[in-house]
């Protein structure tokens, strides 16, 4: 299959030139699951890219906004751009799929009419694919009566029907890793070139970043355990046990919290149990101990989702694990875990902590 296969109509009544220049604002949601959400960030920062890219426009600068959630019947919209062009200024709606549904051009639909009652601007409507199996969803929804009629039509990228080496020719890291979902059972061969493509091109203060990246991405075609093992191959360190952090970052914080936790009950259990019976003290000790465990085990795993969600310099993440240590709540310490996920930002997950705190 032609690369070109991607698109079944060029782009929904607004036609790019090649080497159109744009300028853009984009305008996110954030979603309350944890793995979508990560999945999500890491299209937001390459999507505009690729998109542009595949319609044949070229990005000269934008930005990143937070504004009003645009919702229709339970559904959040997930990127709308703001691009301004040699053509004038559109709205680009670019819509996150890893599953078909047929009741997508119905959907789009609906997004258009929403989104252009907001803004009023020419929209220009694309989904991008990442799912595993083909794609089979139309593009079109059309229909004519005497009295009225409709033709709709928007764009489908299907990365699964791209060819890796699109990908792997680029020159921006980004490109690389989305090699994978070009592919609908990626290599051991094709996770090797990906990798060796970061190597070369990216700084290796970064590149733990691009691997979790990475990570996520294999999560979609199921061959995260087959990059570990590729991974650990590598000619420079790479903290394993940070893979995978979207998906077991949790459980591995409460491991370790637990595991601390109980050390220090025992010790403080055989401690009280020379004074009023080994028995009875390593019992109290070590059920102080798993409760402390568990307090602990939230802590890390807060301060883990944090640090994969935004970058927090040293100073500031000795002072999210000073007001952490300070929570000792086990209830508002898993509140605290939830907004983590959520919070759109840093300032606000803090303003948040900071009420919590004892008085």
């Amino acid at each position: 299959m032609k690369d070109k296969s991607f698109i079944d109509e060029k782009i929904f009544h607004y036609p790019p030139k090649n080497n159109t220049r744009l300028r853009g604002t984009l305008m996110t949601k954030h979603h309350p699951q944890q793995y979508d959400l990560t999945l999500k960030q890491i299209v937001a920062e390459v999507g505009l890219i690729i998109v542009s890219d595949l319609l044949g426009l070229v990005i000269t600068e934008h930005r990143i906004l937070s504004l009003q959630l645009v919702t229709i019947e339970k559904r959040d919209l997930d990127y709308i751009f703001e691009i301004t062009t040699a053509e004038g200024t559109f709205i680009l709606h670019l819509e996150i799929q890893s599953t078909n549904d047929y009741k997508m051009p119905q959907r789009m639909l609906e997004y258009l009419a929403k989104v252009h009652r907001q803004h009023d601007l020419p929209i220009i409507s694309v989904v991008l694919y990442l799912g595993k199996a083909p794609m089979k969803m139309s593009s079109k929804l059309s229909f004519e009566t005497p009295w009225s009629s409709l033709m709709f039509r928007y764009t489908i990228i299907a990365l699964n029907e791209l060819s890796p080496e699109r990908f792997l020719s680029k020159k921006e890291p980004d490109y690389f890793i989305l090699a994978v979902l070009a592919s609908v059972e990626p290599t051991r061969d094709l996770l090797r070139a990906v990798l060796r493509k970061l190597l070369g091109s990216v700084p290796s203060r970064h590149l733990h970043d691009y691997l979790l990246k990475l990570d996520v991405l294999c999560q979609l075609r199921g061959v995260e355990e087959l990059l570990e093992e590729e991974v650990r191959n590598l000619p420079v360190e790479v903290e394993l046990k940070r893979l995978v952090t979207y998906k077991l970052g949790k459980e591995e914080g409460m491991k370790e919290g637990m595991k601390e936790g109980m050390k220090e009950g025992m010790k403080e259990g055989m401690k009280e149990g020379m004074k009023e019976g080994m028995k009875e003290g390593m019992k109290e000790g070590m059920k102080e101990g798993m409760k402390e465990g568990m307090k602990e085990g939230l802590r890390q795993s807060i301060l883990r989702i944090l640090s994969r969600r935004f970058s927090i310099e040293p100073a500031t993440l000795k002072d999210l694990q000073e007001d952490l240590a300070a929570v000792t709540d086990i209830e508002k310490l898993d509140e605290l875990e939830d907004l983590a996920l959520t919070t759109e930002s840093l300032p606000d997950f803090q303003r948040t902590l900071s009420q919590s705190l004892p008085r």
